[in-house]
């Protein structure tokens, strides 16, 4: 579709130029020393539990049904040309993701002694920012985040139209269909995303 389209030649390259800008400067002038020992008790049961509350699971199989209708879409219609092409985007995928979160993980292992750990996520990375850019650091940021968010939001409600196009008992329109994700999306959103996280503790817990 067009929105892919946009997404994936502007939208997403402006995205990883914002995160290689933050994470380079990070790497070659460090805000401090890196961490000697991990503050979390448990680094891969604290990944797992952040992964489940920012929805990394359950979105990658939702953006997965995203990529194989954009390559049918683009006439991959074969079987054995449509695994080929969401083969090679599934490594290029992990590959980046992989680069983007350990960069991510040095920022905050470099900085971890002058900042205080009990700030949110999105507090710390504004502040390392603005430690590594000034004031211009709070803007990489308000680009970065905001491009995350709506890329993925944008992959994620395409997505979920898609499914509900093809299985709710009464027939709805694709447009309907994300205009009421939107809209419910955004009503949730309204809640904060500390609020979120708690909601999603007390049920798992």
């Amino acid at each position: 579709s067009d929105l892919m389209s946009i997404i994936g030649n502007i939208l997403t390259p402006i995205l990883l130029i914002s995160i290689a800008v933050l994470v380079v400067k990070g790497v070659f002038t460090p805000a401090g020393e890196l961490a000697a020992t991990p503050h979390a008790e448990s680094v891969i049961q604290e990944g797992i539990i952040t992964g489940y509350h920012s929805m990394d699971l359950f979105g990658s199989l939702n953006l997965g049904l995203v990529i194989i209708a954009t390559a049918y879409s683009r006439g991959y219609r074969q079987k054995e040309e449509m695994i080929e092409v969401v083969k090679k985007s599934t490594i290029i995928c992990a590959a980046l993701l992989v680069l983007i979160t350990f960069g991510l993980a040095y920022l905050g292992s470099t900085s971890s002694q002058i900042f205080d750990q009990s700030a949110s996520q999105s507090t710390l990375i504004y502040k390392i920012s603005t430690l590594l850019f000034g004031q211009i650091g709070g803007t990489i940021v308000a680009l970065t985040v905001g491009l995350a968010c709506f890329t993925t939001a944008s992959g994620l409600i395409a997505g979920t139209a898609n499914y509900f196009e093809e299985v709710l008992p009464v027939k709805m329109s694709y447009k309907r269909l994300v205009f009421y994700a939107c809209l419910l999306s955004g009503i949730i959103a309204n809640f904060g995303f500390d609020m979120l996280v708690k909601l999603t503790d007390r049920k798992s817990g």
